[in-house]
């Protein structure tokens, strides 16, 4: 796909000085009807990352293998938008031809700030769905999150020295983590009606690691993230 960088200036420099706690609604959209129209995740510029895989596996004794989470977040995540919010249809799709995109900057916090390619005119293409709205991310990952615990069940102890009679060994209690799948994500909502951004930020959430299918999980971790995305945007239920 080809991408159009140019020198960064004040016309690709858009700080918006109202964005509070990560994320930022355009006023003009806080009331705006949008039931019957239609949300397309644009292409991300980068594949989903999944950080330090091979620990994650260690760690949970299971693969999280990174093209079926990279296919969650392109069909699952849309699936996950779509019932959250007020959106008729939501889906992923390719750009038709290579629209002319063009960087952008935009003011998270007070020493944060996100960079994200957008179209420079309104009504890009994409090859199957026909956008009214396209949801633009960017720095797509996930990573292990560990939370220490431990039972202080007296009857849950194993037994870390001595020998093969009880009296003869010591026990120590059962400790632990609990493991969470931590997502985080930028997003740009974009009207590809009228050139606007109607809301950005960033997304983070921490999805328990169970012991369902890993499947299951990234379902539920779209669900997680699809929620993050919508909270302060006028697009949630």
């Amino acid at each position: 796909m080809k991408r159009t960088i140019f020198i960064a200036g004040a016309a690709c420099l858009l700080l918006a000085a109202c964005a509070k706690k990560g994320a930022y609604v355009n006023p003009s959209y806080e009331n705006k009807d949008i039931v019957a129209t239609t949300l397309v995740l644009a292409p991300l510029t980068a594949e989903p990352q999944i950080n330090y895989p091979e620990e994650i596996k260690q760690d949970l004794l299971r693969d999280f293998p990174q093209d079926l989470y990279a296919a969650f977040i392109r069909t699952g995540l849309p699936q996950s938008l779509k019932t959250q919010s007020q959106f008729k249809e939501a889906g992923s799709d390719a750009f038709k031809g290579s629209p002319l995109l063009q960087p952008r900057i935009f003011n998270l916090t007070n020493d944060q700030l996100l960079s994200v390619s957008l179209p420079v005119a309104p009504g890009i293409e994409f090859d199957s769905l026909r956008a009214d709205f396209v949801l633009f991310l960017e720095n797509v990952t996930l990573s292990l999150g560990r939370d220490r615990v431990e039972d202080s069940d007296p009857r849950k102890t194993y037994k870390v020295a001595g020998g093969t009679d009880e009296t003869d060994a010591t026990f120590q209690s059962v400790r632990g983590y609990r493991f969470n799948l931590l997502h985080t994500s930028y997003y740009v909502f974009y009207d590809n009606h009228t050139g606007k951004v109607a809301a950005y930020g960033v997304a983070q959430t921490e999805t328990p690691v169970t012991n369902e299918s890993v499947e299951f999980i990234f379902k539920h971790s779209m669900d997680d993230l699809a929620g993050a995305i919508l909270k302060n945007t006028p697009f949630n239920k």
